[in-house]
């Protein structure tokens, strides 16, 4: 009947419509849709006709043929108009991430290029094993001081810096050289008399000390652990506060890559991996070496930057698989990659990142909102999970 195919084809529409304004992009699937409805709509007439012999069949052929064209060609007319909409927007999005990216390389000014150079010696400053060591020892201490009378922090932080060469140097000179103690840390002396701390030290460690431990009160800290490698959460801890102080410098800079990475990997090219390779591409050549390191670490290792690092995951924007296979020729090593290892403050730890988070898989999506606890966790622990496997 007329009736049952113009319904059908009213249907047919109306998904096609909701649909189109929710940016569904594949318009073929309602035309292979569109073309199954009308098949069973014959299937049906012709059961009714020639199996069950009704006398008026469910529908009229003469009666589809004016809906099916008219529905045929509006289909094909919003495909067209689709096409061209996604075309534009393309076209605009494209325009827009090219524009940001010179506004991006007129951020990157001698002040940008300066701070570059002070985080990344106060980072290399702050993440001697040394310098980590010395806080292991004074957060042991701090958290047992119970055990000794009349102590503040202040005063822990300083007892064990003028003991340091007397009782811990001495372990392993090579690795716990007091000069390797960050001047952050070794400045608390300036302006205290060392005397009266120098006499509290050897109260503390004198007798407390042996091949294996230090000893205090009931509690044994084992001395091998202050040269036990420097630890994801350890090392955090140092960059993000390096990163946070100067950060209101820095911050505009991080906020318009991290908009760009954005457009680019979620926006209308998301499904375009060769499209966002070429502008990823495109982007990352306004960067220097010093310049991806820095952007490395603040995705890597700041609480402010894990949204840029889960963006950034499967990327390649720190290079692909080819970047990550060193070339040799003869004896002599070809290093390839955007960042040399010597760039990098933990080699081993860092380059895995760059190779097994950043440089293959696919990229996890982030939720608008609430973004943070699950995502975050499940980023942080892909880190640490590398860390432990070497």
């Amino acid at each position: 009947m007329l009736i049952a195919s113009i319904i059908t084809n009213i249907l047919i529409i109306l998904i096609l419509f909701f649909n189109i304004t929710k940016k569904i992009k594949d318009i073929p699937t309602f035309i292979v849709a569109y073309l199954i409805s009308i098949v069973v709509i014959f299937s049906i007439s012709y059961i009714s006709i020639y199996k069950f012999k009704l006398e008026y069949p469910i529908v009229n052929y003469k009666d589809m043929i004016t809906p099916i064209v008219t529905t045929l060609g509006l289909i094909v007319t919003i495909s067209i108009s689709y096409i061209n909409i996604r075309f534009n927007q393309r076209k605009q999005e494209i325009d827009m991430i090219l524009s940001l990216i010179k506004e991006q390389k007129n951020l990157i000014n001698d002040d940008v290029r300066n701070l570059c150079d002070s985080i990344a010696k106060k980072c290399q400053d702050e993440l001697t094993l040394a310098n980590i060591s010395y806080m292991r020892l004074v957060k042991f201490i701090k958290e047992h001081k119970n055990e000794i009378e009349d102590i503040s922090d202040r005063d822990i932080e300083i007892i064990v810096l003028v003991s340091w060469k007397n009782y811990f140097e001495n372990l392993d000179k090579n690795l716990l050289n007091y000069n390797k103690i960050a001047k952050s840390n070794t400045n608390k002396l300036s302006k205290e008399s060392t005397k009266k701390y120098t006499i509290m030290g050897r109260t503390i460690f004198e007798n407390n000390i042996d091949a294996e431990f230090f000893i205090l009160g009931t509690t044994k800290f084992p001395l091998k652990s202050l040269t036990n490698k420097v630890t994801y959460e350890e090392a955090t801890k140092i960059i993000n506060n390096v990163y946070h102080i100067n950060y209101d410098k820095l911050g505009h800079f991080f906020k318009h890559f991290h908009r760009i990475i954005k457009l680019i990997l979620e926006g209308t090219l998301s499904h375009d991996t060769r499209e966002q390779r070429d502008l990823i591409g495109i982007l990352r050549a306004q960067f220097s070496e010093k310049l991806l390191v820095l952007l490395y670490y603040n995705a890597t290792y700041t609480s402010r930057g894990y949204g840029l690092g889960m963006l950034l995951q499967g990327s390649y924007f720190f290079g692909d698989s080819y970047d990550f296979n060193p070339d040799y020729s003869g004896n002599e090593y070809l290093e390839i990659t955007h960042i040399s290892s010597s760039k990098l403050y933990f080699p081993d730890l860092d380059s895995d990142i760059l190779k097994n988070i950043y440089g293959k898989g696919n990229l996890i999506k982030i939720p608008k909102k609430n973004s943070t606890d699950k995502n975050i966790k499940k980023f942080l622990k892909s880190i640490k999970d590398l860390q432990q496997e070497k």
